[in-house]
């Protein structure tokens, strides 16, 4: 009698599981090759099935991922640069507070196939968080296609996100930066903008210029366009100068550009803030220490991981309501760190 038992469970294939679940053979080879349960609603239908077809696998199938940490990878392009320093700690930061292991996978969207590497690494992770700015949503779409019931979320907003995302209140942030020029009597003002193909960037520059529209005493004379550099800091002050622009406030869409910008305008014998007063996004360490020291919109990482891991508990048990054809998108809160760059005597 056991000899047939073992015939009957050598016969049933990955094709039986499909065809008695509707669910895809690459999927369900994916679910059976994990080496722990989730328990979301396609794995706990595929196991069902292989137990009941006597599929011989499903016997050597942990139960659950119990009570060990969650196993997160972030997945990125690494630069030099207090930014990514930032983001690493505050992710770091956030796993000492929960039941999370971040590991972070380094990808080169230029010179590989980041797509198939991290549909590849999907196997040994409980879920993954991308934050691949250079991704175009052709690339997400691919991704999409190849990851099955593995969670995921982006930290990069695109427009009409395919995948769920986690991102900062980019058009508050522009929005808190005019607010405080009015606050401060400004009247005239200027933007340096991120680059035109980063969401967030427009996110930002839209938030200070709506306000700016709509307040009554205020006028926006000076645009120019950046793409988050030192060098376009650099670029920046010459075209300021070129048109001959004094008694303004600007924001800068990132720190680091208004870093290029304020040394430039010092080494030019400028004033800060009583010639130019400008104001930055990010707030990086390193606006505490530059003199003068630079009013910047507060983005806390640490909150951005919070927030990602919660999402990602959320995915993983089938408790997040994202429609399936396209992703969320959840805003974290940003606030306004006052300092020098931006306060007259």
């Amino acid at each position: 009698m056991d000899t047939n038992t073992n015939k009957t469970k050598s016969r049933t294939t990955l094709q039986h599981i499909a065809e008695d679940t509707g669910l895809s053979i690459s999927t369900i080879s994916r679910v059976l090759s994990r080496s722990k349960r989730t328990h979301t609603k396609n794995e706990v239908k595929i196991l069902a099935s292989a137990k009941k077809l006597n599929y011989l696998f499903i016997q050597s199938m942990p139960d659950s991922i119990g009570d060990r940490p969650m196993k997160i990878a972030l997945v990125t392009e690494i630069f030099e640069g207090e930014f990514y320093s930032s983001l690493f700690y505050g992710f770091y930061q956030a796993s000492l507070n929960s039941n999370v292991e971040f590991s972070f996978v380094e990808v080169n969207h230029l010179s590989s196939k980041p797509a198939e590497l991290i549909s590849s690494i999907s196997r040994i992770y409980d879920a993954i968080c991308i934050f691949l700015p250079e991704f175009k949503r052709e690339d997400y779409l691919e991704l999409k296609n190849m990851m099955d019931d593995t969670p995921i979320v982006s930290l990069a907003p695109i427009v009409n996100p395919l995948i769920d995302t986690v991102t900062f209140d980019a058009y508050r942030g522009g929005h808190l930066a005019a607010s405080h020029f009015e606050e401060m009597g400004f009247t005239k003002v200027g933007v340096i903008a991120g680059p035109r193909n980063k969401v967030e960037a427009l996110y930002r520059k839209n938030g200070f210029i709506d306000h700016i529209t709509a307040a009554n005493n205020m006028e926006c004379v000076w645009v120019f366009e950046g793409d988050y550099s030192l060098e376009s800091g650099y670029r920046a002050y010459a075209d300021l100068k070129k048109h001959n622009i004094s008694n303004i406030a600007i924001f800068g869409s990132n720190d680091q550009t208004c870093f290029g910008f304020i040394k430039h305008a010092l080494l030019d014998g400028r004033n800060i803030p009583e010639d130019i007063a400008i104001t930055g996004y990010d707030d990086l360490p390193f606006c505490k220490i530059f003199i003068p020291e630079l009013t910047s919109v507060s983005t806390s990482f640490y909150e951005l991981a919070k927030a990602t891991i919660s999402l990602l508990q959320k995915k993983l048990y089938d408790q997040n309501d994202s429609n399936g054809n396209h992703g969320h998108i959840n805003l974290v809160p940003v606030s306004l760190s006052v300092r020098a760059s931006t306060l007259k005597n």
